[in-house]
């Protein structure tokens, strides 16, 4: 879980949703998953990556490709769109870093650590894992706990 600020003046809604997902595509290299089900509130950017479809926007031209490069490695299985209610956390992680104005990682050894304001990223993973699983017949989001390391490594998801 990480939360990265891209507060440039340039930075489009669309530009920053590329830019975290290939964030999130170069952590699952770094950790050798694949097979990865991309999950996130953008119809936008999902369905680009979804039909291969290059966006006309040229801003965006080099993002698309670098994360479909990166995608086609990873062997993504699906990209599926979540409704923004249940898709809190990424909300959160992008409070924190528009808040913090800084680059911040966690991993599961510090999920009992983190400060105050992680609390709302915490609860919103057990909501929106926990959805994703029961409408993908994983598992019942009752069954959704804090070890997020564990339940990630088995759907092996991106959240954008």
């Amino acid at each position: 879980m990480g939360s990265v600020p891209l507060a440039a003046a340039a930075t489009t809604n669309n530009v920053a949703e590329y830019e975290v997902l290939l964030f999130g595509f170069r952590k699952a290299q770094a950790y050798n998953l694949n097979g990865l089900h991309v999950v996130g509130d953008s119809i936008f950017i999902l369905g680009q990556l979804r039909r291969g479809k290059e966006p006309r926007a040229r801003y965006l031209q080099d993002l698309y490709r670098q994360c479909r490069t990166v995608s086609d490695r990873l062997n993504v299985a699906a990209w599926r769109y979540q409704l923004r209610l249940f898709n809190k956390m990424a909300n959160a992680l992008a409070n924190i870093a528009m808040d913090s104005k800084k680059s911040t990682q966690i991993s599961q050894e510090d999920a009992e650590r983190l400060p105050p304001r992680w609390a709302s990223v915490k609860e919103a993973l057990r909501g929106d894992l926990g959805h994703w699983l029961e409408m993908n017949g994983t598992a019942h989001a009752d069954q959704v706990t804090l070890d997020s390391n564990r339940a990630l490594q088995k759907c092996a998801c991106i959240i954008i």
